[in-house]
């Protein structure tokens, strides 16, 4: 996950991959320079879930893109799934993924956005 100066989302995007019914993941957070709280939303969730890496670039890159590869270089899954920091996931998005990937033998997925306003709004899977 790419992070700048993302107080205002974080906090939801690390709470929707906390709530995943698949459980074996890590979530690197690469911070790229923040200047407002970011960094100490994720330590704080770092102190009761050691699947949260952060990560830090040296200099802003001004987008998201070099944030991204870092994390990607850092990963140690056979998986890798992006996610912005003012994004959520439904909570079965991975096991769902997963299943699909492995029952068909794809090695690449990809899936829709959803615009919603609050939780409520989510749909189930069927």
């Amino acid at each position: 996950m790419p992070c700048y100066n993302a107080e205002e989302y974080i906090y939801q995007a690390i709470e929707s991959i906390q709530a995943q019914t698949y459980e074996k993941l890590e979530l690197i957070i690469v911070d790229d320079c923040s200047t407002d709280s970011s960094v100490e939303i994720v330590r704080k969730f770092q102190e009761g879930d050691e699947r949260i890496k952060l990560l830090k670039t040296d200099n802003n890159s001004g987008g998201p893109a070099k944030p991204r590869n870092i994390g990607i270089l850092n990963a140690s899954g056979d998986y890798v799934a992006f996610l912005d920091s003012d994004d959520v996931w439904h909570p079965e998005k991975l096991e769902v993924q997963i299943k699909q990937m492995l029952k068909f033998g794809v090695e690449f997925c990809s899936t829709q956005m959803f615009r919603f306003r609050n939780i409520c709004e989510v749909p189930k899977f069927s």
